[in-house]
C-alpha cells in the first residue's frame, strides 16, 4: 500500500516523540482511504475532504477557498477508528448499573475476573472450592453465593 509518501514515516516519528499526542491526519482530496490506514496504524484521526473536492485539494487549498474558521471546523470531524476498550470517566462509572455477582465480592456474573497468585499457593484448589460452593448454592467464605450449574 502506498502511504501517503513520507506522511506515515513522519507520522510514526511524532508519535514515537509524543505519544499522547492527538494525530490528525489531513490529506489530499482522493486519499482519504491511505490517511486512515495512516491514522489506525499511528492510533491517530484523520480528515475527509468535503464532497466534491477534487482530487489533490489540500488543506491549504481548503483555507484558501473558505477561511481558517472553516479549516477549524473541518478538523473537529476528524475520525477516529473505535477503540475496543474506552476509558470511562466517573460521570460514565456512576451511571452504570450495579454489578451482577455469581460470588458477591469476589466473581461477577459477566465481565471479567481473575484468580492470580504464586505457583503452588492453591489457585486451582480455590476455584474448585469456588465452583463446588455455586453448584451447591453454598455462602464461599462468607460470600453470598448465587447458584449455578
Amino acid at each position: 500500500m502506498l502511504w501517503l509518501g513520507r506522511v506515515a514515516k513522519v507520522a510514526e516519528a511524532i508519535r514515537a516523540k509524543h505519544p499522547n499526542a492527538r494525530l490528525v491526519i489531513v490529506p489530499d482530496g482522493g486519499k482519504e482511504q491511505q490517511a486512515e490506514a495512516i491514522a489506525r496504524h499511528v492510533r491517530g484521526a484523520w480528515v475527509e475532504m468535503p464532497e466534491g473536492c477534487a482530487n489533490n485539494f489540500d488543506l491549504n487549498d481548503y483555507h484558501q477557498a473558505h477561511g481558517l474558521k472553516a479549516v477549524a471546523a473541518l478538523l473537529e470531524q476528524a475520525k477516529e477508528p473505535p477503540q475496543r476498550f474506552r476509558l470511562l470517566t466517573p460521570a460514565d462509572l456512576a451511571s452504570l448499573p450495579p454489578i451482577e455477582w455469581r460470588v458477591r465480592g469476589v466473581l461477577p456474573k459477566t465481565g471479567i475476573a481473575a484468580l492470580y497468585g504464586p505457583s503452588g499457593s492453591g489457585k486451582s484448589f480455590l476455584a474448585l472450592d469456588m465452583l463446588a460452593a455455586m453448584a451447591h448454592g453454598r455462602d464461599w467464605f462468607g460470600c453470598r453465593v448465587t447458584p449455578a450449574r
